[in-house]
């Protein structure tokens, strides 16, 4: 079972292992640690909270680490492993939405990974579905004056003064 902020979980035993050794050291009720009086977190030598031991915290290349079943978890749907922040990231096309992707509506585009928001498709080009990575060009006799279009509409019949274009 995953839990959310403010789950009631019960009082649970904080664990640490040291020197290969694993032991009680505190406990927490769903919001903070509290520490026996005589304990503190400690690492092993050449380790530190940000910098932890390979073998506790492996890093998955193509996914996440899941410590409840202590192996590597591949990034959910329209996701994918980004290493600079070793996390799962929506992949263009798509918009962070709280934990999930959702795609760029029709006239809209991504074309970069964990972005918040999709971008309009500028004049003279559109996108006609969702979940675009680039706007197209509106083909020739075709035209979409606005930002924003899912569609290009035909030109009409301009009179210059000496001849008339289609």
């Amino acid at each position: 079972k995953a839990y959310a902020a403010g789950d009631r979980m019960g009082l649970l035993h904080v664990y640490q292992r040291l020197n290969g050794h694993v032991e009680t050291i505190g406990t927490y009720d769903g919001t903070e640690i509290a520490l026996f009086h005589d304990r503190s977190f400690q690492f092993d030598e050449g380790y530190t909270q940000n910098t932890p031991p390979p073998a506790l915290f492996p890093d998955c290349p193509n996914g996440v680490y899941d410590f409840g079943t202590a192996t590597c978890q591949p990034c959910p749907k329209n996701q994918r492993y980004a290493a600079a922040v070793k996390s799962c990231l929506c992949v263009p096309g798509f918009l962070t939405n709280g934990s999930t992707c959702s795609p760029c509506r029709p006239g809209t585009y991504q074309d970069h990974v964990g972005q918040s928001k999709c971008l309009l498709c500028q004049p003279g080009r559109y996108a006609p579905a969702g979940a675009g990575t680039a706007c197209l060009h509106c083909p020739y006799g075709r035209f979409a004056e606005t930002k924003g279009n899912t569609a290009c509409a035909a030109c009409g019949s301009v009179t210059n003064a000496s001849t008339t274009q289609r």
